[in-house]
């Protein structure tokens, strides 16, 4: 007997998105660059209460069911979070977060882990044990890189991070990338540092191209017009 023709040969089922945490979540930028990447953020952690109507107001505004958490992440226990996610060990795709840059800034006074906001770098690694993400990604201003331990070396913080994160089975990738060349216009240096599961290192080898230049001047100069100069750049 030849086999019965699918009823539905044209059929199209819905591919799920990928799942994501976001840590340290301010007011969104990153949280907002991550949907657009078309992950599914299913939680943001903050603890500035302005930052956090923010965040719902933007969930609200795009219709995303992102559970906004208004607490300090060193109080949240990480299996006490997978238990209000659903979630269990392994199926996070992506943690991510931009932890607080003051204590690397090279503006800043430049204490490193003297300073305790230097120290939420490691809670990264707290959620990731547990979680245990697919991949990882940590944006920080680019004087991470050269941040001085408490033994005065210069580097030793950064090494430590990448140490750490080592021995729970991530392979580290980072680089430094200027915004402008990504479309933003500001001059704003960051180390982009993403890390994957060793299973994963094939995929995880590159980091998108700039966009041209051309590109990134005509934004701004667009941004300029509509904002002081109440005109529009034709290209």
């Amino acid at each position: 007997m030849p086999n019965a023709p699918c009823p539905m040969p044209h059929a199209q089922f819905p591919i799920p998105k990928p799942i994501a945490v976001s840590l340290f979540s301010g007011a969104g930028g990153m949280d907002l660059g991550v949907a657009q990447a078309g992950f599914k953020v299913l939680a943001s952690i903050e603890k500035d209460p302005y930052c956090c109507e923010t965040l719902r107001f933007a969930a609200w505004l795009d219709n995303l069911e992102t559970e906004v958490i208004e607490a300090d992440v060193t109080n949240i226990e990480p299996q006490q979070l997978m238990n209000e996610l659903s979630l269990k060990a392994g199926e996070l795709d992506l943690l991510f977060g931009g932890p607080p840059c003051q204590p690397f800034s090279q503006i800043g006074q430049k204490k490193g882990l003297e300073d305790e906001r230097g120290l939420l770098l490691f809670q990264i690694l707290r959620f990731a044990e547990a979680l245990q993400p697919k991949f990882i990604s940590i944006e920080q201003v680019k004087g991470l890189l050269s941040a001085r331990g408490t033994n005065g070396d210069k580097g030793a913080i950064f090494n430590l991070l990448i140490a750490e994160l080592e021995k729970i089975g991530y392979v580290p990738r980072w680089q430094v990338v200027n915004a402008a060349n990504y479309g933003v216009p500001q001059l704003r240096g960051r180390s982009g540092t993403a890390r994957n599961l060793d299973q994963y290192r094939q995929i995880a080898n590159s980091v998108p191209p700039p966009v041209a230049k051309a590109l990134a001047v005509e934004i701004y100069r667009s941004l300029v017009c509509q904002k002081y100069l109440n005109c529009s750049v034709t290209p």
